[in-house]
C-alpha cells in the first residue's frame, strides 16, 4: 500500500505543483510533498506558483508550502533568497506575506541578509520596493540602516549602493553575513 501511495503521490502531487490552474488543495499537497520528500528540480514550478494571483485563503498555505519546499530543495540559497525578496517587494505581486518572507530570510540566516542587501542595491528599485525591503532587512537583521529609510528611497542608485555597503559592513560586524570569499 505504501508503494501504491508513493506512486500516486509522485504522479498526482508533483503534477499539481507544475499546473498553475489546478485544484488549490492538490497544489498544497504537492508543495508539502516536495518539501517533505526533498524532491529536487521543482524550483521553477514552485516559483511560478508563488507568482500566481489569487485571494483564496488556501493560497496563503500554498505560498507557505512553496517557501518551505524552496528552502529545503534549493541548490543556490542566495538566488532563492533574492527571488523571495523580489517577490515580497514587488508592488504588483500577489504574495503579500511579508511575515512569510521574514521567516524565510531568518531560516536562510546570513544568506538571507545578503540576498536582501543585494536586492536593495539594485539600481532599478522604486521607492516603495526600497522601503519594503528595508523594513524586512531591519526586522531580520535587527540592525538599522546608517541613513533614514526616506533617504534610501529618494537618493540616487549610486548613493543607495554606498549606503547599502556601509549597512552591510555593520551587519557583517554583527556576524549577520556569510564569510567573504578571499579575492584572488
Amino acid at each position: 500500500m505504501a508503494k501504491d501511495f508513493e506512486a500516486y503521490a509522485e504522479r498526482e502531487y508533483l503534477g499539481a505543483v507544475c499546473r498553475t490552474g489546478g485544484d488549490v488543495d492538490i497544489q498544497l499537497a504537492g508543495v508539502r510533498y516536495v518539501a517533505t520528500r526533498v524532491v529536487t528540480e521543482q524550483e521553477g514550478c514552485l516559483r511560478e506558483l508563488l507568482d500566481m494571483r489569487s485571494a483564496e485563503k488556501t493560497r496563503r498555505e500554498v505560498d507557505a508550502g512553496c517557501v518551505d519546499a524552496l528552502l529545503v530543495t534549493t541548490d543556490d540559497a542566495l538566488d532563492t533568497g533574492r527571488f523571495l525578496a523580489r517577490a515580497a517587494s514587488h508592488r504588483k505581486t500577489r504574495m503579500t506575506g511579508t511575515k512569510l518572507i521574514e521567516g524565510a530570510m531568518r531560516r536562510l540566516g546570513p544568506t538571507g541578509n545578503a540576498a536582501l542587501l543585494a536586492e536593495l542595491a539594485r539600481p532599478d528599485r522604486d521607492p516603495a520596493e526600497i522601503r519594503k525591503l528595508t523594513r524586512i532587512l531591519v526586522r531580520v537583521s535587527r540592525i538599522s540602516p546608517p541613513e533614514p529609510v526616506a533617504m534610501l528611497a529618494r537618493c540616487t542608485p549610486q548613493k543607495r549602493a554606498e549606503i547599502v555597503e556601509v549597512w552591510a559592513g555593520k551587519i557583517r560586524a554583527a556576524g549577520g553575513l556569510p564569510p567573504q570569499e578571499p579575492s584572488s
